[in-house]
């Protein structure tokens, strides 16, 4: 004899209407689970496309100009006459060569002399 399967409404009892409601509230925390993680997968993403973005932009302007930024260890040296700040390459080895990779120029506070510190004249 073979068999079907057939559906057909029947009336919950106290019990399973209580089972069923816990189901419920199971799958309503999942969903919610899932909602906040999709969130912050979105927000992770959305800060990947943008470092990636920004990566672009730099390597555009790169090929474009033909001119980047790079880093140098510099020390700083304090150049009172000329009212700058000068920034002169160190290489690998700590040995400090006459590159000047920058002059910043002397803010408000930077005029002010400290105790000890001698005129350049």
């Amino acid at each position: 004899m073979d068999t079907i399967l057939v559906s057909k409404e029947v009336i919950l009892t106290d019990a399973e209407k209580i089972e069923r409601g816990q189901d419920l509230v199971k799958e309503l925390q999942a969903i919610d689970n899932l909602t906040l993680e999709a969130k912050q997968q979105a927000k992770n993403f959305k800060t990947l496309i943008e470092t990636h973005e920004m990566t672009r932009d730099d390597l555009t302007q790169a090929v474009l100009t033909g001119v980047e930024e790079r880093d140098f260890h510099c020390i700083r040296e304090k150049d009172t006459k000329a009212g700058v700040w000068r920034y002169i390459e160190v290489d690998s080895d700590g040995v400090v060569t006459e590159t000047i990779v920058k002059e910043v120029p002397f803010g408000p506070e930077d005029f002010q002399m400290e105790i000890g510190e001698e005129v350049q004249e």
